[in-house]
């Protein structure tokens, strides 16, 4: 039987540009920023990790912004967490993340790279996706936060996305409500102005 302390999922993002145009190299030590003490000030109850936690890992995307859809449910890239609702993500956040995996599935599809076991489970990321967006959507405009002003941009952005997303080789796995775009851009057309904000 093997033992383990607790310990808490710590979240931590590095980037780093490798230019691979001139001379490739490997980078033998890549220094990340772990505190040595794991007690936060002022805070009695919750701590950065566990004296004697016994294993850390570490996650190396090879993409700018991160990996499109979560691969591995441990994952502490993508949208992980949209079976709980996180007070944290916006709905610029999500429909960003729902746009990256758009277009990656998009990409595989006209490159003939897609299989179905990743098609399913993309498309199963999306739906998941657009309903959390949905929580954002009141009187045909998104917010950015639950409660706050519609906003134009995000309005904009959903309904150009969600209007992408509706394929009909995929309608039976990713159903977009035609309703809720053309009453995006309804509320676009009253509330747009000359300059296009």
């Amino acid at each position: 039987m093997c033992l383990q302390s607790d310990g808490v999922p710590v979240n931590l993002h590095t980037s780093l540009l490798l230019d691979m145009r001139n001379e490739a190299y490997i980078i033998r030590y890549l220094d990340l920023n772990v505190t040595e003490d794991p007690i936060i000030p002022y805070q009695e109850i919750y701590r950065h990790y566990i004296f004697g936690s016994p294993k850390a890992s570490v996650s190396v995307i090879g993409d700018v912004v991160g990996a499109p859809f979560p691969i591995d449910p441990r994952s502490p890239v993508g949208l992980k967490a949209l079976r709980v609702a996180d007070m944290v993500k916006s709905g610029e956040h999500i429909m960003f993340d729902f746009a990256y995996t758009l277009y990656t599935l998009h990409y595989l599809r006209l490159t003939n790279q897609l299989r179905t076991d990743t098609m399913r489970g993309m498309l199963e990321y999306l739906n998941k996706a657009y309903v959390y967006q949905s929580v954002f959507y009141k009187n045909g405009a998104f917010t950015m936060f639950k409660g706050e002003e519609p906003s134009l941009w995000l309005t904009a952005y959903c309904a150009r996305m969600f209007h992408l997303a509706m394929y009909s080789d995929w309608e039976n796995y990713l159903y977009i409500e035609p309703e809720m775009i053309m009453r995006s851009m309804e509320y676009m057309l009253r509330y747009q102005t000359r300059e296009g904000s």
